[in-house]
């Protein structure tokens, strides 16, 4: 009932608790543990008080023994409690805490200073109380290392952010991931709050630091520009730039600012960067071996492949799988737009990946029907179509084994070979009807049948690969259009 008492800012009715307390425990020592007695939230009456700012309450709390550092949940002290959610009210409390000596540097579980909260909350009052107090710590780290004046970054507030630089706090303190407080503020968004941290460090220590600055790194090679781009903050990103921040400078994979809005599809991004990037950037492989457009194109964004087409980029570039931008924009994620727009731009829908897969193998692969369509209104359809892979199967065999009907009507439509052996000697029929395939198998045969008793490498028909994988259904129709029982037996 203390407790409930002490939230509620009840004073007779604490009064009447704190009476009975001491009847309870007349020696001085029980009755302050009872004191600090913490519920099942892990809080102590003093924390409740605190928490909702009842300063007569903490008063008599104090006075009556209770221990001003005593530890809550998580390690958490009622200076933290007052610290963390009392934004913008009276500080009495925290005044009289600090009179009761209340450790101004006291950390909880997180290493998470007084001061680390009151900055990451913005409150200017309470910042302001503690930077004033002898012995507080400007530089205390918490478990990340990170110091107030980074979580003071983090919540944008300019007034705040300067009363800790006031004490002389280290604006490039680096925490754990590598985060200077520019970096936080940066990564948040806070567009003015870095343009005044940029103007303190160019003002207090010349261009030359600056120029040192703008390029510094998080342990992840992300620098401010890297850190703006991946957040999509357009504003910051242009200061950036016009500040004179490296644009070709990569990250850890070697992906430029380039590649980033590549994969975020940011096309105003884009027409940003390529503003300031000189042309053989714009080619530049990451560590996969991938330029802007692979992803550009991976992800159908015709617009923005478009705008790299314009300023000279390679169309028929490949990656360290040898995959060119119009294999990735044949696949599941791309879309027939982007490859019509690279064909009329002459890309080679010839040229093979690692795999020996063409963009229509791709296309197939991925059940991209439109895609398919598109590829196969090239001229070059017809030495395409029957193009082999590394398993020697054509975008025929791929299409039956998966049975993506549409795709392998029209491939067969636009003159897919029917007849056509992979390296296990297998036509398309064999997979279709192994993998269970009804409707494709129907439609093949019904469109040719020749191979409906054609043999593999291991003298097995289709109607053996049927059997071999428990397919009844297409059992019983090969049966049905003429499949021949008297080889090999299919059961054995």
């Amino acid at each position: 009932m203390m407790h409930q008492a002490s939230r509620d800012g009840d004073l007779e009715k604490l009064k009447q608790e704190l009476e009975e307390l001491y009847v309870d425990y007349p020696e001085e020592d029980a009755r302050k543990q009872a004191l600090c007695h913490r519920d099942h939230w892990g809080l102590t009456p003093l924390h409740y008080a605190v928490k909702y700012n009842h300063l007569e309450v903490v008063r008599m709390l104090v006075e009556k023994g209770a221990d001003a550092n005593v530890r809550g949940k998580k390690g958490a002290r009622p200076i933290h409690y007052f610290t963390c959610f009392n934004r913008g009210s009276d500080a009495s409390i925290l005044q009289y805490l600090i009179s009761c000596e209340a450790d101004i540097n006291a950390l909880d579980d997180n290493n998470f200073s007084p001061l680390h909260f009151a900055c990451s909350k913005g409150n200017f009052k309470v910042v302001q109380i503690l930077t004033q107090c002898d012995g507080i710590k400007i530089e205390a780290e918490d478990r990340l290392r990170n110091t107030p004046l980074h979580c003071a970054c983090s919540y944008g507030d300019i007034v705040v952010v300067d009363t800790i630089l006031d004490c002389a706090a280290n604006l490039l303190a680096e925490n754990e991931a590598g985060f200077t407080p520019l970096h936080v503020a940066c990564s948040q968004g806070h567009e003015e709050l870095l343009n005044h941290l940029l103007t303190i460090v160019e003002n207090r220590f010349g261009f030359a630091k600056l120029a040192s600055v703008l390029e510094m790194k998080n342990k992840e090679g992300q620098g401010l520009l890297h850190l703006a781009v991946l957040a999509s903050h357009y504003n910051i990103t242009k200061n950036l730039l016009e500040r004179g921040c490296d644009v070709e400078s990569p990250m850890e994979g070697n992906d430029t600012v380039l590649h980033i809005a590549a994969v975020s599809c940011n096309t105003e991004m884009i027409e940003l960067i390529l503003r300031f990037m000189s042309f053989k950037v714009l080619d530049k492989p990451n560590d996969k071996g991938r330029t802007a457009l692979h992803y550009a194109a991976r992800f159908g964004k015709h617009k923005i492949v478009s705008l790299f087409l314009k300023r000279g980029a390679n169309i028929n570039c490949r990656d360290n799988n040898q995959a060119s931008p119009i294999i990735m924009a044949s696949g599941k994620s791309g879309n027939a737009k982007t490859v019509q727009m690279m064909m009329r731009q002459e890309a080679d829908i010839l040229m093979t990946d690692r795999e020996d897969c063409t963009a229509l193998h791709v296309a197939t692969k991925e059940n991209n029907l439109e895609a398919v369509q598109m590829l196969l209104t090239s001229e070059q359809r017809k030495e395409m179509i029957n193009m082999k892979n590394k398993d020697s199967n054509t975008c025929l065999h791929v299409a039956c084994a998966h049975g993506y009907e549409d795709i392998a009507n029209l491939l067969m439509e636009k003159g897919a070979d029917v007849k056509s052996r992979n390296y296990n000697n297998e036509t398309p029929l064999h997979l279709a009807a192994y993998y269970g395939q009804n409707d494709v198998v129907d439609n093949i045969i019904d469109i040719d049948n020749s191979t409906i008793n054609d043999n593999d490498s291991n003298g097995n028909s289709p109607l053996h690969m049927a059997a071999e994988s428990g397919n009844f259904d297409v059992i019983k129709y090969l049966l049905k259009s003429g499949a021949s029982i008297n080889d090999k037996t299919p059961l054995v």
